[in-house]
């Protein structure tokens, strides 16, 4: 898990502003939102840059004031992350590996060789064989 120390003034001091800096790039996406559906850029609303700017000053001036908001902010990004992995591992299971597996056996393809042999004395593969020359293991490819 990721241990970020929230009392280090640096890391507040990045974290405001890194926010500040977030908050501006929101400006200009909301900005250009508008100017696309609309047509035209018309008056832009200020507050997502304030709030950036309140951030950044902040983290200049005085990062002990930005604590409590970071600690929250890791906390909901620790949340995050354990829902978001789940999230993704669910999606990557349920609409690769089991498609695959539903096919590989619609096919017949069992690559672990589990079937049954009910007339086999052992189900022992002999092993593939092996270079008896060192050299080889430096050339693998």
């Amino acid at each position: 898990m990721i241990d970020i120390d929230t009392n280090d003034k640096a890391e507040q001091r990045k974290f405001g502003l890194v926010m500040g800096a977030a908050f501006a790039v929101l400006t200009l996406i909301r900005a250009s939102i508008h100017r696309w559906s609309s047509g035209e850029w018309g008056t832009p609303s200020y507050v997502l840059l304030d709030i950036g700017a309140v951030f950044a000053g902040l983290g200049v001036f005085a990062p002990r004031a930005l604590q409590p908001v970071f600690w929250a902010w890791i906390k909901f990004a620790i949340g995050m992350n354990w829902v978001m992995t789940r999230v993704f591992l669910s999606i990557v299971f349920f609409l690769l590996i089991t498609p695959t597996r539903l096919v590989r056996s619609a096919m017949g393809i069992d690559a672990l060789k589990r079937k049954w042999l009910p007339g086999a004395a052992t189900y022992w593969e002999e092993p593939d064989e092996q270079p008896d020359d060192p050299q080889r293991y430096l050339n693998q490819y």
